[in-house]
């Protein structure tokens, strides 16, 4: 695709895709990182040079600056930590190209000059990041998680004495549940018509899931009903 104006011409070669997951946690790591977070923003639905995201990430780090109520030194001291110049933002964006976050989408050829600039984008509209569920709780670091987690269960009335393993157990299959409404849920939602996610940010697109996912939990207990019974509560 191309596009023309009376300054420029840019040549698009990449599509993003409506929907990414993202299985690799230190890429989601970088996606979520404060200093990368207004590339990410800049660039949704947009093809972008290094100058033009220079321009962007520095108009959002300066709003959000000004969110806050700073004496006016304050201010300045922050904004001249926030603040960032292309050579800097030029390797944020190789990092997220690493890690299959960003990509180069096409080039801009300006009139009356010979070199093409590189136009980057995001390689998705969406991205959804399926946590290492089962990973995540063998590790030693929530099997203390869970300890604490059963100390306070054999304070509970009506609740019979459950093993660690079980307690795992029951937790990677309730989490693993909700991974898959999740992501139902988001590729519901980037198939629908467009004005359905049009307008909102990348953090109310996942309020907007997780917020669908809580209430489909409320309207669908017996989903879990049987799993937490087995579980946790006393035969009669």
């Amino acid at each position: 695709m191309i596009y023309l104006s009376n300054q420029y011409e840019d040549t698009f070669t990449f599509k993003p895709e409506k929907l990414k997951i993202i299985t690799d946690e230190s890429a989601h790591i970088l996606f979520v990182d404060p200093v990368y977070r207004p590339i990410i923003i800049a660039l949704r639905y947009k093809y972008l040079t290094i100058n033009e995201i220079e321009s962007e990430y520095n108009r959002i780090v300066t709003e959000e600056v000004h969110k806050h109520f700073l004496k006016p030194k304050e201010r300045k001291e922050q904004l001249s930590r926030v603040l960032r110049k292309g050579p800097t933002l030029y390797r944020y964006v190789t990092h997220l190209k690493e890690k299959n976050l960003v990509t180069v989408g096409g080039t801009r050829m300006r009139m009356g000059q010979i070199a093409k600039e590189l136009l980057y984008c995001l390689t998705a509209n969406v991205f959804y990041y399926r946590h290492p569920i089962t990973q995540m709780w063998e590790s030693d670091e929530f099997d203390v998680v869970l300890e604490r987690v059963l100390s306070i269960l054999e304070k509970l009335e009506g609740t019979k004495k459950v093993s660690k393993d079980s307690l795992r157990d029951f937790i990677i299959h309730i989490y693993s549940l909700r991974e898959e409404r999740l992501l139902q849920i988001s590729e519901e939602m980037v198939h629908e018509d467009s004005s359905f996610i049009d307008g909102l940010s990348l953090d109310q697109i996942r309020y907007l899931t997780e917020t669908i996912n809580y209430l489909y939990f409320l309207f669908n207990p017996e989903k879990y009903e049987k799993e937490f019974q087995d579980t946790f509560q006393k035969k009669k």
